[in-house]
């Protein structure tokens, strides 16, 4: 008996480690591809999914609101286009960015991905001091994990939007349901103003901690300030003059094609398609002179704008320099001509990526300069608003930080790629409208995203 019973507990640790470790089970932890799986602990029976199967967030566009001075929200709208797959925690980031495009700070988070929705990213509070964020980015910061969905997951849904007080302290009253078959906790609601043109001026967020099945619950967004509306185009028309740069600096990135030139033509082309019919675009060059006449009279035939704008090129048969002050001169006068319209809104957006070097005066030094300002003086005078761009680190900031309306129309591009978000960022500020549709994007959240 002692023999036998010795035997069996020798053959049992023996056994039963052989068979853990030579004849375990598939599972959906083994870092292996077995049973169904389609790809390695993904797919199939597993809970976690084959990110090759899936398509990624789709940020639709991410805005930056001043609530108070050196107080903003920012807030990222996703889209989560797969049907059946959520993600339990997203990890990101919001950056907040100044005029020069200087990072201000980072505001980093987590959320919860849900299926077959569109949903907003909300932060609030964020402290910037002194200084004024003028566009943020977003983005997740790690790998997504997708899970399968389960499709239990719970209906609520927002009406009667009301907004009001806009000109004091913006509030919106709405009305909140619970249209599921059991009671949710953790609602968030994001509520987000768009103006006529569809572009986000301001927005919100409230948390309602419990609804009862088929329960009714007023909800409110309070803003402590009137919106920043000059975000679109204006009830009135608009009168714009492009003044582009082609001095011989501009193709020192790259000679065939130039760049900077290339770049700055394609944002420029882009630039139009924010206008409408009633609107008219403009275009002067500039180097030793600016184009006389005119590149292109102010128009409404953009298609051949475009052509005349890609058609701006860089004169080899001489040393070209900068001249702002025709540039500006030769906009001037086409927004003070009778192709004008009568009742417009008329502004110069005057891109340059070196110091002004002409006209010269053996009086001043400074003329070249001196000289541009003066134009934009007269120009400023009669209404005419002024925005300046400084592509690269050769231009000088506080001159042309004059030379626009005020210093907040000033734009820094660090790099040609910013161009075309500046030129964007122009288009959309060109005056003052009424917030007229109101979002508001209800989420529940999860036991497991809490």
């Amino acid at each position: 008996m002692y023999v036998a019973v010795v035997c069996s507990v020798i053959f049992l640790s023996v056994l039963i480690p052989f068979l853990i470790i030579y004849n375990d089970s598939p599972t959906c932890f083994d870092g292996k591809r077995n049973n169904n799986e389609q790809g390695v602990d993904c797919g199939g029976n597993c809970a976690i999914l084959c990110t090759p199967d899936l398509i990624k967030p789709i940020v639709l566009w991410e805005r930056v609101f001043r609530v108070l001075p050196g107080v903003y929200n920012t807030v990222a709208y996703i889209e989560n286009p797969n049907i059946s797959a959520h993600v339990r925690r997203a990890q990101y980031i919001f950056k907040l960015y100044d005029a020069d495009n200087i990072l201000i700070t980072e505001k980093i988070g987590t959320t919860f991905i849900p299926p077959k929705k569109t949903f907003g990213i909300f932060e609030g509070g964020i402290d910037t001091g002194e200084r004024i964020p003028t566009r943020v980015t977003f983005e997740f910061t790690h790998d997504l994990v997708w899970e399968k969905d389960a499709g239990d997951n719970p209906e609520v849904f927002v009406d009667n939007a009301l907004l009001s007080k806009t000109d004091t302290k913006p509030r919106i009253d709405a009305r909140l349901t619970n249209t599921s078959l059991r009671p949710v906790s953790n609602v968030e609601a994001v509520a987000i103003i768009f103006d006529t043109e569809g572009v986000a001026i301001g927005a919100s967020r409230t948390f309602v901690d419990y609804l009862e099945k088929n329960e009714v619950m007023n909800i409110v967004f309070t803003w402590p300030e009137p919106f920043e509306t000059g975000l679109g185009f204006c009830q009135i028309p608009v009168d714009a003059m492009l003044v582009i740069d082609r001095s011989g600096s501009m193709d020192d990135d790259q000679i065939n094609p130039p760049e900077p030139l290339t770049s700055v033509k394609r944002a420029a082309g882009s630039f139009l398609n924010r206008f409408e019919d009633r609107d008219q675009v403009g275009l002067v060059s500039f180097a030793t002179n600016a184009s006389h006449p005119a590149d292109s009279f102010l128009t409404n035939d953009f298609d051949n704008l475009r052509k005349t704008i890609d058609a701006i090129f860089i004169h080899t048969d001489s040393v070209q320099s900068t001249n702002i002050k025709d540039g500006m001169e030769e906009a001037y006068l086409e927004l003070a001509s009778k192709r004008s319209q009568k009742d417009s809104s008329k502004i110069i957006v005057v891109l340059t990526d070196g110091i002004a070097t002409h006209p010269q005066s053996a009086l001043d030094k400074n003329y070249p300069e001196v000289s541009a300002l003066e134009v934009g003086e007269k120009a400023k005078k009669v209404g005419i608003q002024i925005f300046s761009i400084g592509l690269g680190n050769m231009v000088n900031r506080e001159f042309l930080k004059k030379l626009a309306s005020n210093p907040n129309q000033y734009y820094f591009a660090p790099k040609r790629s910013a161009v075309d978000e500046i030129y964007k960022e122009i288009a959309t500020s060109l005056c003052r409208k009424g917030a007229t549709i109101i979002t508001i994007i209800p989420r529940v959240y999860p036991s497991w995203a809490e």
